[in-house]
């Protein structure tokens, strides 16, 4: 078996595809890769469109693939879902908690689940078990449940089940959590200094979820903890095998994040990476973007193998697990009668209605102080929506196209701004100095750092406009940022439904109920 492994090798990578073709289009590499025996493969916005697309796009992939592949994608609900048309959207894990009630993330997620099964995807990249313990997260934020450990278990545990209970395998993120880093590991290595009993409240929802056999995946966080270990925590044996294996005692399969993200690609070489990461204990590489990287690393891993800088025991034990993970995939399509029929899936997403979006949407917004008088149709209202960031994660969210419509076939007499995180904002000013009229301030931010760049601005405009509405659509964390807003509403994300909820709160049809699930 040694001498096959160029054979197998295909067997420890999950790749993504199509990055540099139309939206939707088939990517020519499923063919490369089916024929390597890759595990498996991960779907981005970019691959899907609507479902009868997506059904035939994984029929296509289950006929290339000379055995059930693992399809995955990130399915986390609200800003984080590729799926996004004709389905159901969900919430963000931070909104779910403002709620108050752990059933409607299991109810989201079995809807979810069993829209996904239908359509042929097996696996999502979720839950999120992050505790957001630091404000200024750029990454996580309003994707966790919680600042807490204990509510991010009790929120996780029928989420994770809502995906189980639909035949969906799940994996676990950001181990040994991320939740505590001030830096985008998309964009560069965070460095968090905590010692090893510091983060035992990170990894405590891990192990819930394990000991509750509600993860098939664990998937690994690019962080460096240099009190623990002077490797990231994906190409450390003491997180990935120690503390994984040995301490919580997970027996399922263990995975990267993307090895494209600056934070190994720039700082060890994706070969590199995926070798010391394999030796460490991981059983897949995720390598989400680019055919000549999967490459290069599938040949650095023969390479590997071959010369015994991986020892064979490793392969062995790797083997073993993705093949027993994958004998779950086979019993999931018998247990659940898939794959699904063209007419099945037609019948199934025929009068889909927005029924339990729009439940979720309108109990989890908060209105964190102040009162919300309703805004007349012909009142003058003037709305600066500051557009976020976009990072790697690939957030689906409302454009400002999207915005002037909805605000426009409400309110008669408005005026719309766009703004950016940067002191050319203020040029503003000269634009509504001396104007009488109602204002919303929007900000969309990952954590609160990026309001503080235009905080000046954004309590400038509140004293010049008294009558003023702060609505945070990301992460809550920016509410602080501006200490002059008369009052302050959370939607944890701007979603076509949150934005529906939004004109609904400011027209006066319903009022906010959430409860804020993390300090502010």
């Amino acid at each position: 078996m040694r001498r096959g492994i160029r054979e197998i090798a295909g067997r420890f990578f999950v790749f993504g595809a199509g990055a540099t073709g139309e939206k939707g289009a088939i990517p020519p590499e499923f063919l490369e890769w089916a024929r390597k025996g890759v595990s498996g493969i991960v779907l981005f916005s970019r691959n899907l469109i609507e479902p009868l697309q997506v059904w035939n796009l994984t029929r296509l992939v289950r006929e290339l693939f000379p055995f059930e592949p693992f399809i995955m994608s990130d399915e986390e609900g609200g800003d984080i879902k590729r799926l996004t048309t004709g389905v159901t959207r969900g919430i963000n894990a931070m909104g779910l908690a403002a709620t108050g009630n752990p059933e409607n993330g299991r109810r989201m997620t079995q809807t979810i689940g069993e829209e996904l099964r239908a359509v042929g995807i097996n696996t999502v990249l979720s839950p999120v078990l992050d505790v957001n313990c630091e404000s200024g997260n750029p990454i996580i934020g309003s994707r966790a449940f919680s600042d807490q450990a204990e509510k991010v278990i009790e929120y996780a545990k029928p989420y994770a089940q809502g995906f189980k209970q639909s035949g969906i395998l799940t994996a676990g993120k950001h181990f040994p959590g991320h939740g505590a880093a001030t830096v985008d590991s998309h964009l560069d290595l965070p460095v968090v200094d905590r010692s090893r009993e510091e983060i035992e409240e990170h990894l405590r929802p891990f192990a819930a979820l394990v000991q509750e056999g509600l993860l098939d995946m664990i998937m690994s966080a690019h962080i460096l903890y240099p009190k623990i270990s002077a490797e990231p925590a994906t190409l450390s044996k003491i997180f990935i095998t120690d503390i994984i294996r040995n301490e919580i005692g997970f027996d399922g399969l263990t995975i990267t994040d993307c090895m494209e993200m600056n934070a190994m690609k720039e700082k060890f070489g994706v070969e590199q990476a995926t070798v010391r990461s394999f030796n460490a204990g991981m059983d897949l590489i995720l390598i989400s973007h680019t055919p000549e990287l999967q490459r290069k690393a599938m040949d650095a891993f023969v390479d590997a193998v071959e010369t015994g800088e991986i020892p064979y025991k490793r392969v062995q034990e790797s083997v073993e697990r993705i093949e027993r993970s994958r004998s779950r995939l086979t019993a999931n399509i018998s247990r659940f009668e898939r794959p699904f029929s063209l007419n099945q899936v037609v019948d199934f997403f025929h009068g889909k209605t927005d029924k339990l979006d729009m439940k979720l949407v309108r109990e989890s917004m908060v209105l964190h102080h102040g009162e919300i008088q309703p805004y007349k149709k012909e009142e003058r209202l003037i709305v600066f929506d500051f557009m976020p960031f976009i990072t790697g994660i690939g957030e689906e969210n409302t454009t400002a196209a999207d915005m002037k419509t909805a605000f426009g076939e409400r309110f008669s007499q408005f005026e719309y701004y766009t703004l950016p995180y940067s002191e050319s904002a203020e040029a503003i000013l000269d634009r509504v100095r001396g104007i009488h009229a109602r204002i919303i301030l929007i900000t969309r931010t990952r954590g609160r750092s990026p309001a503080r760049k235009v905080q000046s601005l954004l309590n400038t405009l509140c004293d010049w406009f008294p009558d003023n509405l702060h609505v945070s659509g990301r992460d809550p964390y920016d509410i602080c940022v501006i200490e002059h807003s008369k009052a302050a509403l959370a939607t944890f994300g701007l979603s076509p439904y949150q934005l529906k909820g939004l004109i609904q709160v400011l027209s006066g049809d319903w009022i906010p109920k959430g409860r804020m699930p993390v300090s502010l």
